[in-house]
């Protein structure tokens, strides 16, 4: 499960500028994922501990204390983030709602998600709470 989640992070993380949204800064809890539309297994979502997000990563830590470090970069005015891991770069799209940050990163197709739905072929959607 630790190789799924920690492949997962790779792909969904990448090392953020958020120097366009400093509001997404922080510590988060998975509250839920969706991979290809469907729910997540129940064992992913509680094997990652925490989502961290400071000014130049995303930190994925998984219940056993394994970190993923991945580099991403943000565009606040669009809601876009392009993630970029072990050469390869997915692109995604965001929304942060008060204590609420919704990513949902495209498939290896190359193309960016045409919304929030979290639907097609390797699209994987996190909804994570920030913790206080």
């Amino acid at each position: 499960m630790t190789r799924l989640i920690l492949t997962t992070a790779a792909v969904l993380a990448g090392g953020i500028a958020f120097a366009q949204d400093k509001a997404m800064e922080g510590a988060y809890t998975l509250k839920s994922a969706m991979q290809g539309g469907k729910a997540a297994p129940p064992a992913f979502v509680e094997a990652v501990k925490e989502v961290k997000f400071t000014a130049a990563e995303m930190v994925f830590v998984t219940s056993d204390g394994k970190e993923q470090k991945d580099g991403i970069k943000v565009d606040a005015k669009a809601g876009t983030l392009d993630i970029t891991s072990g050469g390869k770069t997915r692109l995604g799209l965001y929304k942060l709602d008060k204590e609420e940050l919704t990513v949902v990163i495209g498939g290896t197709d190359g193309k960016r998600p045409a919304d929030m739905k979290g639907e097609g072929e390797g699209v994987r959607l996190l909804v994570l709470t920030k913790k206080k």
